[in-house]
Order: C-alpha cells, then sequence, then structure tokens
C-alpha cells in the first residue's frame, strides 16, 4: 500500500502509510523511507530523527512512517517508502503543513479604544501573522460587516507564511461615537469557534477651531499684542502663526507680540493655527487696522488760469479712517473732498485756498495745504491806500500787486508837482538839483516803487500808481502819511 498525499496542522502527528506484503521475516533492513530524496534510515526508531519512526504491524507488513509534532519548515515534504532488496518504491506522498496564524491586532489600539479624527479619512490597519494559507480579515460595525472602504493585503510567504493586512477608512460620523467595531480573522486552520477577533470603540477627536483676534482699536505707535482663541478638546499643544501668509519661526504660544506699528502695517494679515492631538485647525486670518492721521500725498502749489476758464485745485491726503477734506477761502468754506473745482474763473477768484484734512477720532484740523490761484487779467493792486514815513528820511511809496501777469509799464504822478516819474526816470528837485524822487521798477515785477528823499510836510500828499500789462491798465491812489511805517512793503 503505497502512502498518500496528507495536509495536516503544524503541532499535530501525521503517520503515512506504508504496507510490503511477502517481505521475509529475516530481512535486516526490508524498507528505507526516503524524505526529498534523503535517506532517512532502515531502523524503525530512525535513531537520527528524533521525531520520526516507523510504527505498524511488522508481521502485517506495516512500516509506516510517524511524524510528530509536525512543522512546515522542516517536514512540507514528498516522502516515498522503498523495499530494499528488490529497489521497489511507492509513489511520492506529499505532506502539506498548514500553519494557524496569529492575531488579529489593530495598530495603535488602547484599551479598546481607537483615536480618530472627525471630519477626515482616518485609515485603521489590522493585522493577522504567520498563516499558512494566509489569514482572511473582516471589518463589522455593530455586527454588520463592512464591505466598501476597506482594503486587504498579503505579505510573504517569509519561512513559508503570509502575514495579511486590512485597512479600513473612515470618516467618523457623529453616531460612531456609540458604535461597536469588530476585526475578525478567519482561516481554512482554524474552526469556526476559533476565529480570532478584536473589537474596538472610536474616541472622536476634533482639531482645535480658532479665532484670531486683535484689539478693538489700534492706533499708530501703539504696542500690539494678537491672541488666538482655540476651542479645543483634547487640548491645544502648540501654535503657529503668520505674518501675510508668511511663518513666524519661534512663535508657538497663544499670544503673539507684534511690536509697535505704524501705517506701513495698515492692512497686514495676522494668522494662527493651533494644534492638538487630532491635528492642526483651519488657519484664522484676521486684518490689522491701524488708524493714522492724514498723510499729505500729493496737491497743487500754485495755478494759473484765464478769466473765464475752469480750475481743479487738488489736495490728496492718505489716512485710517478715510480723511475728511475742505477747502477754505478767506477763513469761510468753499468745498469739500480731496478736489475743489472752479468754473467760469474771474479775478476775484485769484488767491489763497487751504484744504484742512481730519480723521475721525485720530486728529482735527491739524493737516493743512495752501494752493493759490492766479487768474490773469488787468493789474489789481495788493497795496494799502495810506502809507507812513518819517520826516527827514527816505519815504517809499510802494505799489504791489497780487494779480498776473506783472507790470509792463509804471506811472507816478502826484498832486501839485508836474514832474512825473515813469518807468526808469528820475525827477531833480530843482532847488538843489539833487535827486528827490527816483521810480525803482523792472519790467514784469508785481511791485513797484517811488523813492521820496529827506522826506518834507509838503511832500505829504497823494500819490497815483497807474500800471499797465497785457491785458490792460490800472491806477492806485496812495496817501502819505506821517507815522510809523510798520509794515515796508504796503
Amino acid at each position: 500500500e503505497d502512502p498518500s498525499d496528507v495536509t495536516v496542522r503544524q503541532g499535530d502527528d501525521v503517520t503515512l502509510r506504508c504496507v510490503v506484503e511477502m517481505l521475509a521475516s529475516d530481512e535486516e533492513r526490508p524498507v528505507l523511507w526516503m524524505k526529498d530524496g534523503f535517506a532517512l534510515g532502515y531502523e524503525r526508531d530512525l535513531p537520527n530523527w528524533e521525531r520520526y519512526s516507523m510504527v505498524g504491524d511488522v508481521s502485517i507488513g506495516e512500516y509506516n512512517l510517524l511524524i510528530r509534532n509536525v512543522s512546515a519548515m522542516e517536514d512540507e515534504c514528498g516522502y516515498q517508502c522503498q523495499v530494499t532488496k528488490h529497489r521497489l518504491g511507492s509513489k511520492t506522498a506529499r505532506v502539506t503543513v498548514q500553519v494557524p496564524p496569529t492575531g488579529p491586532e489593530i495598530d495603535s489600539l488602547v484599551d479598546m479604544r481607537m483615536n480618530v479624527i472627525a471630519n477626515r479619512e482616518n485609515e485603521i490597519s489590522c493585522r493577522a501573522f504567520g498563516g499558512k494559507p494566509a489569514a482572511q480579515l473582516h471589518w463589522y460595525r455593530n455586527g454588520i460587516e463592512i464591505t466598501d472602504d476597506v482594503t486587504n493585503g498579503i505579505t510573504g510567504p517569509v519561512a513559508m507564511v503570509f502575514n495579511t493586512t486590512s485597512t479600513l477608512r473612515i470618516t467618523p460620523r457623529p453616531d460612531d461615537v456609540d458604535a461597536t467595531y469588530a476585526c475578525v480573522m478567519t482561516s481554512d486552520v482554524l474552526p469556526a469557534d476559533e476565529a480570532g477577533r478584536k473589537m474596538m470603540r472610536l474616541n472622536i477627536l476634533e482639531p482645535p477651531v480658532v479665532t484670531a483676534t486683535l484689539p478693538d482699536a489700534v492706533h499708530e505707535h501703539d504696542i500690539v499684542t494678537a491672541e488666538c482663541l482655540a476651542e479645543a478638546d483634547p487640548p491645544v499643544t502648540s501654535y503657529k502663526w503668520y505674518i501675510n501668509g508668511e511663518l513666524q519661526s519661534g512663535e508657538t504660544l497663544q499670544k503673539f507680540h507684534l511690536g509697535t506699528v505704524d501705517k506701513a502695517s495698515h492692512r497686514t494679515t495676522i494668522s494662527c493655527v493651533a494644534t492638538n492631538e487630532a491635528g492642526d485647525s483651519d488657519r484664522s486670518d484676521v486684518a490689522l487696522e491701524v488708524l493714522y492721521a492724514p498723510v499729505f500725498i500729493n496737491g497743487t502749489d500754485e495755478i494759473t488760469s484765464e478769466v473765464g476758464g475752469n480750475v481743479t485745485l487738488r489736495c490728496e491726503w492718505e489716512s485710517n479712517p478715510a480723511p475728511s477734506v475742505r477747502w477754505l477761502r478767506n477763513g469761510e468754506v468753499v468745498g469739500s473732498g480731496q478736489q475743489l473745482q472752479l468754473y467760469h474763473v474771474t479775478q476775484s477768484d485769484s488767491g489763497s485756498y487751504t484744504c484742512y484734512a481730519d480723521a475721525e477720532n485720530v486728529s482735527v484740523g491739524d493737516a493743512k495745504m495752501t494752493s493759490r490761484l492766479t487768474v490773469r487779467g488787468p493789474p489789481i493792486f495788493d497795496s494799502s491806500d495810506t502809507q507812513y514815513v518819517s520826516m527827514g528820511e527816505e519815504g517809499v511809496v510802494n505799489c504791489a500787486l497780487w494779480s498776473r501777469p506783472g507790470m509792463q509799464t509804471v506811472k507816478w504822478t502826484w498832486s501839485g508837482n508836474a514832474s512825473v516819474t515813469s518807468h526808469g526816470t528820475v525827477a531833480s528837485d530843482v532847488t538843489t538839483n539833487d535827486v528827490k524822487y527816483r521810480g525803482i521798477f523792472q519790467t514784469g515785477d508785481t511791485f513797484a516803487r517811488l523813492s521820496i528823499a529827506k522826506m518834507r510836510k509838503e511832500d505829504l500828499v497823494s500819490y497815483t500808481c497807474t500800471a499797465t500789462n497785457s491785458y490792460g491798465e490800472s491806477a492806485l491812489l496812495i496817501t502819505l502819511e506821517e507815522g510809523l511805517n510798520i509794515s515796508p512793503g504796503n
């Protein structure tokens, strides 16, 4: 009788049948067992093989091979029994050894609890080890098998056995707090009632929810500290801070000291992220609003127009909050906004216009800028019609314009005197032959002077300044009186 193929569980005993009939009873070495072509020996106790021996009733020709405590590494082979004298061999019988797996084990499981992160996909791996054939792993939730979102893999063989891994992908649901999960291991080697099982419950961890905050009102030159307010369970372990998206190295605390801020810091984006065992929070951004007083940017210094023209005066300011701009002329408000529009101007519109910039709760009237408008036309005088001189000293009669263009000619006349001083001429005192009156003027200037040597009482009369330019002619009557001339230019 030939031996038959057999499958055996590792650690069990197995017997391979070999029955040889009609052997002489005096044969010393009747049967030899071969293992993958290697002779095990003739003796029935096979002394060189501790776990091997020949068993059975020799009287009926039984030379069976007994293998005790079968091992896959050592005993999974082909076996043949041979009749020594006649050189006859049986068919080769294959011993296949099955190895029961160990497990299952779930990675990172502590006291049946598994930490998972809310609102994110988590991967949980269950493993079985050393199976031959490989174990099968199955996931269950509240007793119902999970077939989706599961990936299985087998590695090996290593030392003839295989490892199995099953990965469950799970995004926790609110009701997972009360759910029971199980990883069940089955194997062809194990009876159904010996299937391995590992139970787990979920601890659903929430990343922090954060809000980056700044003080309510930040003024230029304030010292500012940002704070990251966090709601977290488990607790926050560290923070990250960003300025305009750039990570600030070494800033890991809940508060971030920005130091002294200025207007260049306005609209800087401050961001924070908090970290706990569940991971990083979403980033929270807050814009730094720096309140600062108006700063002059650009404006009209001087502008000239023809009569009837349209004029725009500009006065641009920057501040936070946005500036409120007022235009004043001679103390009266004439407009608002960073541009002042004047339509169909006349010479009476000539003069200085001052814009004042205010920023609410930051400054009031401290910032100003003056623009000068000149409307071209006939001469308009800017001198007083009463001027003062001291007796015995040089007297000066001033004739000044605020209009443009300047004078082309100037003519001086005064009552009771036939002498005339015109552009560039000199009149002499006929009694002494000295220079008495001198006209001082250059073409294009906006001022002219009449110099009178050694003032006497008879010189205290009215003088007429007649000026011409490309637009026409105008005259100003100026009366001289004795007294202190406080404003020499008038």
